[in-house]
């Protein structure tokens, strides 16, 4: 039973870690959906092949669904909320509500307007980074001590 705990102090703290990466990679990926808008892209397909294959953006699993779902011919709107609401990255819900909500304004209007709105993401994409940051500094070594303090109390007990 200790060792369970000590370990569910660990999970807890690895998955607020895992939070602020994915937030951070989720604002890279933003600027250069910004950029490769602006400066690259055809169309959609063209944008998120691309986007894809990026390092900064390899492992937002939701960029590549995107992109195989637009290659099969679905509407984009559907196919990027699919994607995103079956993404197995650790969003909270709004984050991942207002990442979703994305998809409505791609595409269907002209390349200045896009670039604004994606510059509102961004910001939006900055304060929840700066949110989750700050919660992994002061929850993952407290999740990481109770875990281990109420294992290992729990054990004396239990001897």
């Amino acid at each position: 039973m200790w060792i369970f705990l000590t370990l569910l102090g660990l999970k807890t703290s690895a998955l607020l870690k895992k939070r602020v990466e994915t937030l951070e990679e989720t604002v890279s990926f933003l600027v250069n959906l910004k950029l490769e808008l602006v400066y690259r892209a055809d169309n959609l397909l063209s944008l998120f092949k691309g986007l894809s294959e990026l390092s900064a953006c390899r492992d937002l699993d939701y960029v590549k669904k995107c992109a195989d779902g637009i290659l099969s011919g679905d509407v984009f709107s559907d196919v990027w909320k699919n994607a995103v609401y079956t993404s197995v990255l650790p969003f909270k819900n709004e984050e991942r509500a207002k990442l979703a909500s994305l998809g409505d304004f791609l595409g269907v209007s002209d390349k200045e307007s896009q670039r604004e709105l994606l510059l509102l993401y961004e910001e939006y994409f900055k304060a929840f980074l700066k949110k989750a940051a700050d919660e992994n500094g002061k929850y993952s070594k407290i999740c990481v001590m109770l875990g281990f303090v109420s294992g290992f109390g729990i054990f004396i007990m239990v001897i």
